[in-house]
């Protein structure tokens, strides 16, 4: 970025753009290393949150590889029932199932725990909503 080369030079793109392109590495990565797969959630639950919101500020402006997709639910606002349609990466969505691909409830904070329930209920319906 400070060369001038264009592109995501940010953390969090970087970070998702590297578990989407390597899935089965950074999985295997993900849960040998508990402190890095924490890092992670806590990366993706911020990108979510910012492409839920709307705000425009996203980490992930210049990315061309975008999706249009309705979440289930909106657990950041106020209708937390409500769907909420977002554009966003997908580098974004594919890193974020990774990790749900990888998710063991044994041995984590309650703050992953809590972000992961949050990417389930906005990426997965249930079937006592059908």
């Amino acid at each position: 970025s400070q060369n001038g080369i264009p592109g995501d030079w940010g953390f969090a793109p970087l970070l998702t753009g590297l578990i989407s392109r390597r899935p089965a590495v950074f999985a295997s990565a993900l849960s040998s290393f508990p402190d890095l797969c924490s890092l992670a959630i806590k990366i993706l639950s911020q990108e979510f949150r910012i492409c839920v919101s709307g705000s425009g500020d996203t980490t992930h402006a210049q990315s061309s590889e975008l999706v249009d997709i309705s979440l289930c639910c909106n657990p950041f606002g106020n209708n937390d029932g409500e769907p909420a349609k977002v554009t966003m990466p997908v580098a974004l969505l594919q890193s974020s199932c990774v990790l749900l691909s990888i998710w063991f409830e044994e041995e984590n904070s309650n703050q992953d725990v809590t972000a992961i329930d949050g990417l389930v209920r906005m990426l997965m319906r249930s079937r006592e909503f059908e």
